[in-house]
């Protein structure tokens, strides 16, 4: 059974010569990797709006029990939330890391030469799957750790965080 690509101008790319072919799969490679770097955004956004959500929820309990400990309960899942968006960080960070080569490429003369020449062989495509099996789990672990403490990243979790300590100590001396 064939795969059939279309390349949107209604030529399948199994029809094209082998640069043609090259050149539509690795412009397609830079389109979708363009696509799932606004994806994972679009997913590290959801997780701290639940973060949020979930601390909303232990402060506005603790409030109502009146029981301030209740709150310091609720930096677990803070640190949860915080090590996931640290997962999807890291993985977006593959995605990132894979644009930039392909636009490097794109970009330079070696691209150029390779149009004149009609010869995409210097430049390895599609290779965005090759990236999820490099490392170990330590090092993929320490990645992700990295990640949680991008400045975007660690500033929502600090902030979220102080919040909680604030809010304990306010409902501490409010009963």
């Amino acid at each position: 059974m064939a795969v059939s690509l279309n390349t949107g101008g209604g030529k399948e790319v199994a029809d094209l010569d082998p640069f043609e072919r090259r050149l539509q799969i690795l412009l397609k490679e830079w389109d979708h990797l363009q696509f799932h770097i606004g994806r994972l955004d679009t997913i590290a956004f959801n997780v701290r709006q639940w973060c949020v959500t979930v601390f909303t929820a232990f402060l506005g309990i603790a409030a109502t029990l009146r029981r301030p400990e209740v709150i310091l309960l609720g930096l677990v899942p803070v640190a949860l939330f915080w090590l996931t968006d640290g997962l999807w960080k890291a993985v977006q960070k593959k995605f990132i890391n894979r644009a930039w080569d392909v636009e490097q490429f794109i970009a330079s003369e070696e691209f150029d030469r390779a149009v004149a020449e009609k010869s995409l062989v210097a430049f390895e495509t599609p290779l965005m799957s090759v990236q999820f099996d490099k490392k170990r789990f330590i090092s993929r672990v320490k990645d992700v750790l990295c990640a949680g403490l991008i400045p975007s990243v660690l500033l929502t979790y600090t902030t979220i965080i102080i919040c909680c300590l604030i809010s304990y100590f306010f409902l501490q001396f409010a009963f």
